[in-house]
């Protein structure tokens, strides 16, 4: 999932948008797909994040994480654009900020297995 989000394309954002969309695959896999998908938001990915947001059953717990990552990169960008304009075009552009996505661990502290005779 991470190596395609990485694949900054039409392609492989639909593909991610599909695993967001397929409620019979593990919510873990699903979120997975969404931040992939976020990290390099291009067209396609919004309008497909969109469709999906617009048709989503009301009970699936990620149509609401969609439309909030929708609005966040939004006024994200909005405010990117706003400072590339303010920005001279000789100046160099700051280093990315990688931004940390939630652990895929489990998080149950599950005892050492005993080793059985």
């Amino acid at each position: 999932i991470g190596g395609l989000g990485a694949i900054n394309t039409d392609d492989s954002a639909l593909t991610l948008v599909h695993v967001i969309a397929d409620t019979e695959l593990d919510l873990t896999v699903r979120r997975a797909a969404l931040i992939a998908v976020t990290r390099n938001l291009c067209e396609a990915g919004r309008r497909g994040l969109s469709q999906y947001a617009k048709d989503a059953a009301s009970h699936d717990p990620l149509a609401t994480e969609v439309l909030r990552a929708l609005s966040s990169r939004k006024d994200v960008a909005s405010s990117s654009k706003a400072a590339a304009a303010a920005i001279p075009a000789a100046t160099p552009a700051p280093a990315a900020i990688v931004e940390e996505g939630p652990s895929l661990e489990p998080t149950d502290d599950l005892p050492p297995l005993e080793p059985t005779s």
